[in-house]
């Protein structure tokens, strides 16, 4: 998981580095696409399936993502670039997911309330909210969710969450708060999470949004979705 070595390490990733990654993870789900369009059998696809989910997240947590920490975060920022010009917070959790190839408008998904960012992503079973709790039993809770990748909403902001195999969440976005930058912090702790009143936290990267990420299938940044 990122760390401060990490953070001061990233800092200094030229952007060819961070299109590299990119463009190793696009080739890698256009292999792993057409496996699984040749897959004949439920058991064949859901192993390609599971395959591809490992790819996204090890991609994610360790090119992707780490290479925006420290991007300053201003309203409407919507820099496309790692430590170039601002990012706002729901643009940032639609930048990284385009940048890891899903088909989808980072700056439309980014406008959206933070709730409905979840949900134009997943569906309603894969969300849980929580109103007027304490941070660490929604911590608690997600922890106990388990291993992957989560897109928060809190009353004003957005972010993601990652809980790593050993079950621990750390909270991961562009903060208006603190250091005004994109952070890597404990989920618990002083952030915007923990004053948070109302919560909405959803699991992401289930089957059918893997399908989707495989097949180049748009995702399209709307309300209401369930």
């Amino acid at each position: 998981m990122w760390s401060a070595v990490t953070l001061s390490l990233t800092l200094m990733v030229p952007s060819s580095t961070y299109d590299s990654a990119r463009a190793r993870l696009e080739a890698e789900r256009v292999e792993l696409g057409s496996e699984f369009r040749k897959a004949r059998t439920q058991v064949a696809k859901q192993k390609v399936i599971r395959r591809a989910r490992v790819v996204l997240l090890e991609s994610l947590t360790e090119e992707i993502v780490p290479a925006w920490l420290g991007t300053p975060w201003t309203m409407g920022g919507r820099s496309k670039i790692p430590k170039e010009g601002t990012i706002a917070c729901g643009t940032f959790v639609g930048t990284v997911l385009h940048h890891s190839g899903f088909r989808l408008n980072r700056i439309r998904l980014g406008r959206l309330a933070s709730e409905h960012i979840a949900l134009s992503l997943t569906h309603n079973r894969n969300l849980r909210r929580y109103r007027n709790r304490p941070a660490q039993e929604v911590v608690d809770d997600v922890q106990r969710w388990g291993y992957g990748l989560y897109a928060v909403g809190l009353d004003t902001h957005a972010g993601l969450i990652f809980v790593n195999k050993a079950g621990k969440a750390r909270f991961i976005h562009s903060s208006f708060y603190g250091a005004g930058t994109v952070v890597d912090e404990p989920l618990a702790g002083d952030n915007p999470f923990d004053f948070s009143r109302y919560r909405v936290v959803a699991k992401l990267l289930d089957d059918t949004m893997m399908k989707k990420w495989l097949l180049g299938r748009r995702f399209v940044a709307r309300k209401g979705r369930g």
